[in-house]
């Protein structure tokens, strides 16, 4: 059966590390995401997975655990064929028969068949190829989304204007984002998706984060999701769950937080952050001080509010230029940095929660 959704609903999911090889000769260019874009947009596509590809088979400081990402198994066969905008031949798979990752173990034999006969559009993301269909064809490869490519993809808003270009055409009115590895979630500005006006509700589970969260919403989405049909999903709540499976619209969900914080003014305690103290049944929640409240309300955005929950899963482990803690008289206190904005936290770990203090632009200093 052909893979023709024509729901308005749309799943996001990432690609995976473990693939399947072999494969055969043809390439089925109308299986491509570029035959649904317009021309120039759908080039621009090409060249910048052209641009990635050499970057998977020439570049001297791209590894992988230590080994260099162009002598990779899964790359030594790579080759510039149509769908990295050459003309070699290559050896294909669709997408979804490639995939063997936590998501699409979880998804099975029949998920997958219920995947490609659903009314229902799939999209998937990828470190090489960007944004691809489930049955567009695709070789075998190895391409961690390390900073060098996610850094060449965010270029321009790139797959921002591909997914709002997708969405526009086949009039999608909500998107269920099941990435789950920030990473790839971070590849999209969901600012500019929700100026499409689709609704867009984004997958946590309650019992894991991150890659492990995959098999959970490989599961939900095959024995739950995809039985459900257009109405009710463009129907289901800003907070939905199935299982343990929370499926939920950051701006609605930060809204009310904010209306029902106390937002009190704290000062910083040397006694709520000690080492010693466990937070509470090991989850962190958010607290919001006046200031804070004050800046976020004024520019409001999803990415914001993606930042306060990725702070609240693990305040206290720097990560890069992105999460670290703060000295010169700031001591106890974190900063988070994204874009052009600064949040400025605390950890008190006596009551199990994150304190948030300011959210300033890149320009304004935290210090005052």
């Amino acid at each position: 059966m052909p893979y023709q959704p024509s729901s308005m609903v749309l799943f996001l999911t990432n690609c995976s590390l473990t693939k399947v090889p072999g494969g055969g000769a043809e390439y089925d260019e109308g299986q491509a995401i570029t035959s649904v874009l317009p021309n120039s947009l759908g080039d621009r596509l090409l060249e910048r997975r052209a641009r990635i590809f050499q970057l998977v088979k020439n570049a001297s400081d791209f590894y992988w655990q230590g080994t260099p990402v162009s002598e990779l198994t899964f790359n030594q066969e790579l080759t510039s064929g149509p769908d990295l905008g050459g003309r070699h031949t290559a050896t294909y798979l669709p997408a979804l028969d490639r995939y063997q990752g936590r998501f699409f173990k979880a998804l099975g034999v029949e998920g997958k068949q219920r995947l490609v006969e659903s009314e229902h559009h799939t999209l998937f993301l990828s470190g090489l190829y960007g944004l691809l269909r489930p049955m567009e064809p695709i070789q075998l490869y190895s391409c961690p989304l390390d900073p060098p490519v996610a850094e060449r993809w965010r270029k321009n808003d790139l797959l921002t204007e591909v997914l709002c270009e997708y969405v526009e055409r086949f009039g999608i009115a909500l998107i269920v984002d099941l990435t789950a590895i920030d990473a790839y979630r971070r590849l999209i500005d969901w600012n500019k998706v929700a100026e499409t006006k689709t609704d867009v509700l984004h997958c946590f589970d309650v019992m894991a984060a991150g890659e492990s969260a995959l098999v959970f919403f490989g599961e939900c989405m095959a024995e739950q999701l995809l039985s459900l049909s257009e109405g009710e999903l463009v129907g289901l709540p800003s907070e939905s769950q199935f299982g343990t499976v929370i499926l939920r619209s950051l701006r609605e969900a930060m809204a009310g937080l904010l209306s029902e914080s106390a937002n009190t003014d704290e000062p910083l305690s040397d006694s709520r952050l000690g080492d010693d103290k466990p937070t509470v049944d090991g989850h962190w929640r958010p607290k919001f001080q006046k200031p804070f409240v004050k800046d976020l309300r004024s520019h409001i955005s999803t990415e914001a509010m993606q930042a306060i929950v990725e702070i609240c899963e693990d305040p206290m482990t720097p990560h890069g230029d992105t999460i670290q803690p703060l000295k010169h008289g700031l001591s106890g206190k974190w900063r988070y940095r994204r874009g052009d904005f600064r949040i400025v936290y605390w950890p008190d770990r006596h009551k199990g929660r994150v304190v948030f203090e300011n959210f300033k632009s890149r320009g304004e200093d935290y210090k005052k």
